[in-house]
């Protein structure tokens, strides 16, 4: 699924898909989801070691 097509999807533009095509779609976005975030903390990480960031709001920032 290309990133255009997921943002239409998240911000209404197209209807999720209903029947068995929907729980492959929940599926696909948890492991999105999951993707994400260890990128998130990668960043972060490199940001507290630049002092761009407290380490005590990482754990907010991903919630």
């Amino acid at each position: 699924m290309s990133d255009d097509a997921l943002l239409r999807l998240l911000d209404g533009s197209d209807p999720v898909p209903a029947g068995e095509g929907s729980a492959v779609f929940l599926d696909y976005l948890e492991a999105r989801r999951a993707a994400l975030i260890m990128e998130l903390r990668q960043v972060d990480r490199l940001l507290v070691e630049h002092r761009r960031l407290k380490h005590e709001t990482l754990e907010r920032r991903i919630r």
